[in-house]
């Protein structure tokens, strides 16, 4: 596996929140591009830019205040 999609505290795909997203939206039947480009749009217009409580919160935590901070955005 690519070190960079290893899971982390930050990157917790695993999350049953962040499961139900993926499978709500039919993202593992989407070729690799096609998945990327969905998912890109979906944080660039479905997650707000906010201040958040910290620099260090996990994508399940994203997802589920529905908002982030300038430096997380910065890096989808």
């Amino acid at each position: 596996m690519n070190p960079l999609l290893a899971k982390t505290k930050v990157l917790d795909y695993d999350h049953p929140s962040i499961q139900r997203l993926i499978r709500e939206r039919g993202w593992k039947f989407l070729s690799s591009d096609q998945r990327k480009k969905e998912i890109y749009k979906f944080v660039r217009d479905e997650i707000k830019f906010d201040y958040n409580k910290s620099d260090s919160i996990s994508a399940s935590e994203v997802l589920q205040d529905g908002m982030v901070n300038v430096i997380q955005k910065g890096l989808i």
